[in-house]
C-alpha cells in the first residue's frame, strides 16, 4: 500500500546517517541559545514530509487556549495563530515516527543537548501563509507541561525561505534569563524590555532541508511573511529523560492522560532516543 511504501522509503532518505555536527555548533547552542544546522535533511526527505503533511488534519486548538480561560464571548478559534499547523504526526503516522526518532534528527538532538538519551516530546508543522503576520517573541517552555528546562526544538525549513518570509530569529543568550512566564497574545517585550538589548541572531535565508535548533528557554519569534509564498516548516521537540509532567493544559499532551507529577519516561508514550536514533524498549 502507498502508506507502507512511504514508511519503507523513509529508511532511504539519509535518516540513518549521522549529521556531521561540529563542536562549534554545540558550543553555540549552549552559549547563545541556538545553533544552525545547515543541510540537516535531504531534498528527498523534505519532499516526503510535505507529501505526508498533505494527508494530515490541520489542528484547531493551540497552546495559548489551553492554559487560560477564554474571555467573555471568546472561542478557541478567536485566539489568533500566525501559522497554519499540524501536530503530533509522529503519534499518528509511522513515517513521522521514523523521521523524528531517526539517527539523523534524534542523534543530532542528543548531541546538541549533551545528553546520552532524550525523549521525543512533540512534532508539529508551521506554515505561515503568504502575507501572514508576525510571530511574537516568546519562550516555548512556558507553554509546555514540563517541570524542568533542557528541552530543545529543531525547526526545519521545508521550502526555500527568504528573510522576508519569516524564518525564526532569536535573542542571543536569552535562555540564560530563565522562565519568563506566560504571555498569551501579549508581546513579551512589554514586560521585559531589557531583553531587546540582546543581539538578534538568525532570521536569515534558509534552503529547504536547513534547520535551526533552540532551547525551550530561548526567546524567539518571526517577522511577517511579506511575500506571496507560504513559509513551511517542520518542528521536532525533545526533552530530558528525567522530565516530569506538570499537568498544565496543552493540546498535544492532554491526550495522553498523564498523572501530574509522573515521569514522562514511565508512561511508555514518548519514544526514547539516543545518538543512533530510536532506543528499542
Amino acid at each position: 500500500m502507498a502508506g507502507e511504501q512511504v514508511v519503507e522509503r523513509a529508511e532511504d532518505l539519509g535518516l540513518d546517517t549521522e549529521y556531521p555536527m561540529a563542536e562549534e555548533q554545540v558550543t553555540t547552542m549552549h552559549e547563545q541559545g541556538w545553533a544552525p544546522l545547515p543541510g540537516l535533511l535531504s531534498k528527498e526527505a523534505v519532499e516526503g514530509i510535505r507529501a505526508r503533511l498533505a494527508t494530515q488534519q490541520v489542528r484547531t486548538r493551540i497552546a495559548a487556549t489551553a492554559y487560560r480561560r477564554l474571555r467573555d464571548g471568546e472561542t478557541a478559534s478567536d485566539v489568533k495563530n500566525s501559522n497554519v499547523s499540524h501536530e503530533a504526526m509522529a503519534w499518528k503516522d509511522p513515517f513521522f515516527r521514523n523521521l523524528a526518532t531517526s539517527r539523523r534528527l534524534a542523534g543530532a538532538a542528543v548531541r546538541l543537548m549533551r545528553q546520552p538519551n532524550a525523549l521525543l516530546a512533540e512534532d508539529a508543522s508551521f506554515t505561515k501563509p503568504r502575507e501572514g503576520g508576525p510571530t511574537n517573541p516568546h519562550q516555548d517552555y512556558s507553554y509546555r507541561p514540563v517541570d524542568r528546562k533542557g528541552g530543545i526544538a529543531i525547526w526545519i525549513a521545508l521550502v526555500d525561505i527568504s528573510e522576508d518570509m519569516g524564518p525564526l530569529y532569536y535573542l542571543e543568550a536569552s535562555h540564560s534569563e530563565g522562565p519568563l512566564g506566560l504571555h498569551g497574545g501579549n508581546d513579551i517585550r512589554e514586560q521585559y524590555p531589557h531583553l531587546f538589548d540582546s543581539r538578534i541572531v538568525a532570521g536569515k535565508a534558509m534552503s529547504a532541508g536547513d534547520a535551526q535548533a533552540h532551547w525551550d528557554l530561548t526567546v524567539h519569534g518571526a517577522v511577517p511573511n511579506s511575500t506571496d509564498r507560504a513559509r513551511e516548516a517542520y518542528v521536532v521537540r525533545y526533552m530530558r529523560v528525567d522530565t516530569f509532567y506538570s499537568g498544565i493544559g496543552h493540546p498535544h499532551f492532554d491526550g495522553f492522560q498523564l498523572a501530574p507529577g509522573s515521569r514522562f519516561a514511565d508512561s511508555g508514550k514518548f519514544p526514547l532516543v539516543g545518538p543512533n536514533g530510536l532506543v528499542e524498549p
